[in-house]
This record gives C-alpha cells, structure tokens and sequence, in this order.
C-alpha cells in the first residue's frame, strides 16, 4: 500500500518514512497510525469502516476494535486535533469534512 507523498485535509503524509507534516510540524507515526491514516487520506472524505480498517492495516492479526480505536486516539494525540479524524456512529472513521 506504500506510495509516494499523499495530501488531504491539511496533511502530506509520506508512508514509506512514516512521517506525517501538518502546519509545518513533522510527527512521527508508528507503522499502524501511518497505515490507518493513509487508508483515511485516499478515501478522500468517505467513511471508513472499522471493518476495512482492520482488513486493511491488521490484515487478520488479533483483528480488535479496541485497537482501532486506539490507533485512531494516538493519531488524535499526535496531531493534535480531536476533530480532525471524525467518528461516524459506530460505522467507522473519516478524515475533515464528511
């Protein structure tokens, strides 16, 4: 799923180095953040389900909600916008305005 730098809603996400840049701020991201926020990135505003979330960055291994959603929480944290990363009921996850 790695590609070259990816843009959307304020970010420019470089997967292969894991490394997010927002308001000019470099953060570093653990292999699942990048993994999860990249999915979220090129589904430009789509929700996500927590269903293809973990097909897509768990790929089967101890697939668990709760690290979904604790994945998503880090990402937060990290970027330092609760609302930039959307909860939409208990379907799923979207990034910005959706």
């Amino acid at each position: 799923m790695q590609q070259a730098m990816i843009e959307a809603a304020g970010l420019k996400l470089d997967p292969a180095g894991g490394v997010v840049y927002r308001k000019g701020t470099i953060i570093h991201l653990g292999r699942r953040e990048t993994l999860t926020l990249e999915v979220l990135m090129l589904a430009q505003g789509r929700v996500v389900t927590i269903r293809e979330l973990l097909d897509r960055v768990w790929s089967g291994e101890g697939e668990s909600v709760a690290k979904v959603r604790g994945v998503v929480q880090r990402l937060r944290n990290k970027l330092r916008s609760p609302n930039l990363i959307l909860t939409i009921g208990r379907e799923g996850y979207c990034l910005g305005n959706c």
